[in-house]
């Protein structure tokens, strides 16, 4: 069953996903600024490396959660309206490089279900930049310029989670603080009495 009895509250996984991005973000920046400064010990470059891959897990993990939470509401609103199905939106959302095509789906998908008052050059501009950096990454040569792609992505992803999960809890009409247990309880007898 794809469909949730009440809305689902992203307000949370948002703020931890954008915690996590903007952590990794700045753990790569100051990577780079360490790395091109000096040559650090082996053991700090490997403790740095170990701490960028948890922020990775993290984030992936939390973004996983934040668009699962976000497609159930968005299909609570509008039945049928998201590209895929809720399995394959989170799969989509982990599976490297098939995200690099299925990320923007999904993001347009749920910009455009819930109405976000802006034109979707967020969602774009976060989809052009997503390959620019993975391949960055993997070429030789300086790693400023991916890094830059990194903090630009960063930038991007952390403002269309936010505009998507505003418009969201505007549309809900989602308090700030609440039982969502409650909710789903009242939900459940209410379907129970029909």
């Amino acid at each position: 069953m794809d469909r949730p009895t009440a809305p689902a509250n992203p307000r949370e996984s948002a703020r931890g996903l954008g915690w996590a991005l903007a952590l990794q973000g700045l753990l790569e920046f100051g990577f780079v600024v360490v790395l091109s400064g000096m040559r650090p010990a082996p053991e700090v470059v490997g403790l740095t490396m170990v701490g960028y891959l948890l922020l990775v897990v993290v984030s992936c993990s939390a973004g996983a959660v934040w668009v699962r939470k976000c497609w159930r509401n968005a299909e609570a609103l509008a039945p049928g309206s998201q590209p895929y199905r809720l399995g394959l939106t989170t799969a989509g959302w982990l599976i490297p490089v098939a995200n690099l095509w299925m990320r923007w789906r999904i993001l347009l998908g749920l910009w455009r279900t819930l109405g976000v008052s802006a034109d979707p050059i967020l969602v774009h501009l976060l989809c052009v930049v997503a390959p620019l950096s993975a391949l960055g990454g993997l070429l030789p040569g300086d790693k400023s310029a991916p890094v830059v792609a990194d903090i630009v992505l960063t930038v991007l992803f952390i403002q269309v989670v936010r505009r998507i999960t505003a418009r969201q809890s505007a549309v809900l009409d989602v308090p700030a603080k609440e039982d969502w247990e409650a909710a789903v309880e009242a939900d459940r007898a209410k379907l129970s009495a029909k």
